[in-house]
């Protein structure tokens, strides 16, 4: 039994820092790139329509009917982690640097009001990405080495895997 629950540990723990590492290596690799992809695409084109929202709003609502069907040209931003502080601050941005739009589309459920914007999507948002390195000090050590407070790291961080697993999934299928 004890050794069931040593090699549960080991397992949890080496997973856990090799998805720490992953993330953190896919995030400095894709931040510029998607950053200066989505400014210039909207600085090129001009957009009647904003869409913001979270990833309901990005898998329900598609700019193309819009733009065949209504004439509207859209612009969307809308994705897993950009709640309500993501889009406020989004379209504050947005309209500052360039206009307001003729018409807003924020598309939301009702568990939005106990979500908390995603950290990486503030900072990019509010230009305060900065790399990041992986240190095992600090918290990751705390959480690493202490079983009775973080029996499974994977468990407790099952949020921040699913929102990098989204993630992965959205800037390999635009590549397809």
């Amino acid at each position: 039994m004890s050794v069931s629950i040593l090699l549960f540990l080991v397992f949890d723990r080496a997973f856990y820092i090799v998805f720490k590492y992953v993330s953190t290596s896919f995030y400095n690799s894709t931040i510029e790139n998607s950053v200066n992809s989505n400014v210039g695409e909207i600085e090129k084109n001009f957009y009647d329509t904003l869409i913001i929202g979270s990833s309901r709003t990005k898998q329900g609502i598609h700019p193309w009917y819009l733009k065949n069907h209504l004439e509207l040209n859209a612009y969307k931003n809308a994705s897993a982690g950009q709640y309500l502080k993501y889009n406020y601050h989004f379209y504050k941005i947005y309209k500052k640097k360039y206009k307001i739009p003729e018409y807003l589309i924020y598309g939301f459920d009702y568990f939005v009001f106990n979500k908390k914007s995603s950290r990486l999507k503030m900072n990019i948002l509010l230009g305060k990405r900065k790399s990041r390195k992986l240190k095992l000090t600090g918290d990751l050590n705390k959480s690493i080495l202490n079983p009775f407070k973080y029996p499974s790291l994977l468990i407790n961080n099952k949020n921040s895997i699913s929102t990098f697993i989204i993630d992965l999934i959205d800037t390999l299928s635009k590549y397809h």
